[in-house]
């Protein structure tokens, strides 16, 4: 999620849910999200909380990724 301050500058949002119990398990803001940043943060959330069962994206474009051959 992408947003502006009062005097116009952008920020951006990354909402990591746990729809099922109905809470924020993380919400990091800053004026960047790098890649390796969100990777900690969703590695530091499987050690806490386990692996999850299934994973909902909104599809944004920054998070497409491709999908590897097997």
């Amino acid at each position: 999620m992408e947003s502006r301050t009062y005097n116009g500058r952008k920020f951006r949002m990354l909402h990591l849910i746990d729809e099922y119990a109905r809470v924020v398990l993380v919400m990091p803001i800053d004026r960047r999200l790098r890649f390796a940043n969100i990777i900690d943060l969703l590695s530091d959330e499987r050690i806490h909380r386990g692996v999850p069962d299934h994973i909902k994206s909104d599809n944004g474009l920054e998070l497409v990724a491709l999908r590897c051959a097997s």
